[in-house]
């Protein structure tokens, strides 16, 4: 993985992380990832220095407009993600994950790369990769009240474990799997599940928080989702737009 990660150079060897290192902690490293500049890697922080205080006080009035009221349960899932959904009230931390996902500034450090190990074998180790579909396949499990898989736990995994090297990742995601397993609580790592339509109500909430408007008849499944994302000109960025609320 290229090198982005010198802010997780940590006091615990990575063995010693990967034993010991609880939900709490992933959490928190995640977010020192979004929030702190890596001038190793010359890589900015998903938010600046003024941003993030516009999102402190916003966070302390709760953003009472209804402009900018997102469903409980889409908040819920990226301020846990990527394990189990998050309940009320958020933490600030955890809201400012969200807000981050959503209005796609994780982008930068979601991209499939590899990296040169130790012994100079390349692997790949880091996301999986995602595409547009992948990304409004993820809104739509969210409002659709589903949870992440293990995947998803691997991916966050690879992102911030402890590197010895900035430039280097030592653990991929087949070593890393034992770990997400326990954290996840499944020995399934393709954590397949039956999902669920998107409630009508909580579709229209939806559409309503980000300016779009719809109404349908009935519960709404993926496929017509993205079909009405795509005649909205898109859910990801009407979303991305009113995350981006929470900055401002």
């Amino acid at each position: 993985m290229a090198a982005f990660l010198s802010t997780f150079r940590s006091n615990k060897s990575v063995g010693k992380w990967v034993e010991t290192a609880d939900i709490d902690e992933v959490l928190e490293n995640l977010s020192k990832l979004f929030t702190k500049d890596n001038e190793a890697e010359n890589l900015s922080a998903a938010v600046s220095s003024i941003e993030l205080g516009n999102f402190k006080k916003n966070f302390k009035t709760n953003f009472s407009s209804t402009s900018t009221e997102l469903p409980e349960e889409l908040l819920s899932f990226y301020a846990g993600y990527p394990f189990s959904v998050a309940p009320k009230p958020f933490s600030r931390d955890g809201l400012l994950r969200a807000v981050i996902f959503l209005a796609g500034r994780d982008r930068a450090f979601s991209r499939q790369q590899s990296t040169t190990s130790v012994t100079t074998k390349e692997k790949t180790v880091i996301l999986r990769g995602r595409s547009e579909e992948d990304r409004l396949m993820l809104l739509y499990r969210a409002l659709a009240g589903a949870s992440p898989t293990i995947n998803d736990v691997l991916d966050v995994l690879c992102l911030v474990q402890p590197r010895p090297n900035p430039t280097i990742a030592p653990l991929g995601r087949d070593e890393l799997t034992p770990m997400a397993r326990k954290l996840f609580g499944s020995s399934d790592t393709e954590s397949i599940c039956q999902l669920n339509s998107i409630p009508k109500e909580r579709f229209e909430l939806f559409a309503k928080a980000v300016g779009i408007q719809s109404s349908v008849e009935a519960d709404v499944d993926f496929e017509k989702f993205a079909s009405i994302s795509k005649s909205s000109q898109g859910f990801l960025k009407k979303a991305a737009a009113s995350a981006e609320a929470y900055f401002r």
